[in-house]
């Protein structure tokens, strides 16, 4: 009797072991950072009637009394006048109804009706938990369709106790990665009844999973690959399914059209903030995706984030995969194709570690397409010698282990969320206290002003470049002998803000990702520093659009006098280059105020050494 039902016991253990785990990491404040800026489109809308956000009084307000965010990163200004959101409006759709009850209980509680109270807090975490354990009761139904009871039940608790699944859902909540595993468990479900009876229901129901699952994040468009791409193995079977398509062409149609429909939310949004349906939202030519120099290597087998490294019960996967190809198994192209095309794209984006997180969360959501050639592995392993038996036992009892031991580090320090290196990895490994220079281990903490990290570690960076340039005549001259002319300097006045600039490629200074520059400009003022607010601009751009910038506002430093050169500098960071062969550099001097003043003599000093 226990047998027949395992799978609903192993899904009730899950469960209150998720419970258990939220409740020990309950968040302090579900509403903050990325879920912030998802989540704003609802109070936008339905409490200040306002969706794009052109009273800025209420946000600064709600920000200084909840502290969602410490920097307004979750949109940008638009040509319109109107500030763009730059996440999807498919968070907002599905937490609609938790907002809404959320808001009917605010003034039963006593509570303000603002968006941010306790009220729409906890409205957001049930809907999360809500959205997390169907996704996994729906995983239930979608292994019991390919594996038995008792391997339905082993795989869950895999999955959960196994993968930074368990750490991404019970610690990152209302993230998009737990709401997006049950669609991709929707997609799944239809995509078998599609197959079966490819009725309108079966097709708006698939197509309404794909629709939503891009609406949240619109990578997940791959997934129209699993059931175009499902019951093909070979040439013939692959002219049969192109058949059966045509032959269905009208339910195709509905999965076509349903996909559009909730697409077209976005697009419309787009268009009425922006005057265009199609922009790029994040509109940050620091990130974006690098096609054709993806970081795949690093993205799955890096200390910093690989996810082979932190989720090794992986690797039974792409064993399972070969075994699926090798029985013919119908679905075994459309996994293994969307698998390889997921980890490309996702890989290809340019913070591909995806800032603070445990292992790589950006593929969470599509652990059930990777557990079911587990399953198949695992089937395979159980039929054979003892001894082959045993070592897989070790091996999956390990991995195990390790995922809950190195969530138990994540939680105590001893691993960083987005810093950690090999050096860091090794030094911490099975480890239950922290060594004592674990920091230095660690990719530099740009939190540490450069200019103190460069006197305290004066000693362990080393100049890599020191490049001078004067202004001679009309333009400005690189001047490697370091001989300079008496300061003539290049003008900004009233009638021109912006000087001359000098364009350097990133390779010029460094071959380093990450540098200290120190910037020393000779400065003129011909009036007082505080009306004409003089700066000098270091900027990185990528295909010519700025990413990165510093500013050396002189008007903050001392002993600044008229008619006079003075000699100012600025120390700081390089940012995360985003290519390194291609990207480049722009210095130049800005009239911010009103009046005239010049610059000349510029002296770039680069230091490398950090991690």
């Amino acid at each position: 009797m226990l047998s027949k039902n395992i799978s609903n016991y192993a899904f009730l253990f899950i469960s209150l072991w998720f419970f258990w785990e939220l409740n020990n990491h309950f968040p302090n404040n579900v509403l903050s950072w990325d879920v912030y800026g998802a989540y704003l489109h609802l109070p936008a809308n339905f409490i200040y009637g306002d969706p794009f956000l052109t009273d800025w009084s209420w946000i600064e307000r709600l920000n200084e009394q909840y502290n969602s965010t410490p920097t307004y990163y979750q949109f940008w200004y638009a040509d319109t006048g109107n500030q763009v959101i730059k996440y999807p409006l498919g968070f907002a759709l599905i937490y609609g109804p938790f907002f809404l009850i959320g808001h009917g209980l605010a003034p039963l509680f006593g509570f303000t009706q603002d968006g941010f109270s306790l009220p729409y807090q906890w409205s957001i975490i049930a809907g999360h938990c809500f959205y997390v354990l169907l996704g996994l009761w729906m995983a239930r139904k979608v292994l019991l369709h390919f594996f038995s009871e008792k391997s339905t039940a082993v795989l869950l608790v895999l999955l959960f106790s196994g993968t930074n699944f368990f750490f991404t859902t019970t610690v990152m909540v209302a993230m998009p990665h737990g709401h997006l595993f049950l669609f991709y468990a929707l997609v799944l479900v239809f995509t078998i009844r599609w197959h079966r009876n490819p009725d309108w229901q079966n097709s708006l129901f698939l197509g309404l999973s794909i629709g939503l699952a891009s609406l949240i994040r619109a990578t997940e468009i791959l997934l129209v690959l699993i059931p175009l791409l499902w019951n093909v193995t070979t040439k013939s079977t692959f002219l049969e399914k192109w058949e059966f398509l045509k032959l269905q062409r009208k339910k195709v149609f509905i999965v076509a059209i349903s996909i559009a429909l909730v697409g077209s939310i976005q697009l419309v949004y787009y268009k009425l903030a922006t005057g265009h349906f199609f922009i790029d939202a994040y509109n940050n030519a620091g990130e974006g995706f690098d096609f054709f120099s993806p970081h795949t290597i690093d993205f799955l087998f890096s200390a910093r984030k690989g996810w082979l490294v932190y989720a090794p019960i992986f690797i039974f996967s792409f064993y399972g995969f070969w075994l699926m190809r090798k029985k013919g198994s119908k679905m075994f192209l459309s996994l293994f194709i969307f698998t390889l095309l997921n980890i490309y794209v996702l890989s290809s984006w340019t913070c591909w570690w995806y800032a603070e997180s445990f292992g790589q969360r950006a593929l969470v959501q599509s652990y059930l397409i990777l557990i079911i050639p587990m399953g198949f592995a695992l089937d395979y392993f159980v039929r054979q010698k003892i001894w082959q038996k045993a070592i897989v036992l070790s091996l999956l009892t390990f991995s195990v282990g390790l995922n809950q031991f190195q969530t138990w580090q994540m939680h105590h320090g001893l691993l960083h969320p987005s810093r950690m290196t090999h050096d860091a990895y090794w030094a911490h490994f099975l480890k239950s206290s922290s060594i004592q220079n674990f920091e230095d281990l660690l990719l530099v903490n740009k939190d540490v002003p450069a200019r103190d990290r460069l006197n305290a570690q004066n000693e362990k960076l080393t100049i890599a470049q020191v490049l001078y340039f004067d202004f001679d005549g009309d333009d400005w001259v690189n001047r490697p002998d370091q001989v300079l002319g008496e300061p003539r300097g290049v003008k900004v006045d009233d009638n021109q803000i912006y000087s001359k600039d000098i364009v350097l490629k990133y390779p010029e200074i460094t071959s380093q990702k990450n540098v200290i520059v120190k910037m020393e400009v000779l400065v003129y003022l011909y009036g007082d520093v505080q009306q004409i607010l003089p700066r000098v601009v270091f900027k990185m751009r990528h295909r010519g659009k700025p990413y990165y910038d510093q500013y050396l506002h002189v008007e903050h430093l001392e002993g600044i006098e008229p008619h006079t050169w003075t000699r100012v500098e600025h120390v700081f960071y390089s940012a995360d280059v985003r290519n390194m062969k291609r990207d480049g550099i722009q210095i130049f001097a800005w009239l911010a105020g009103s009046g005239a003043f010049k610059i000349d003599h510029v002296k770039l000093t680069v230091y490398e050494g950090l991690r």
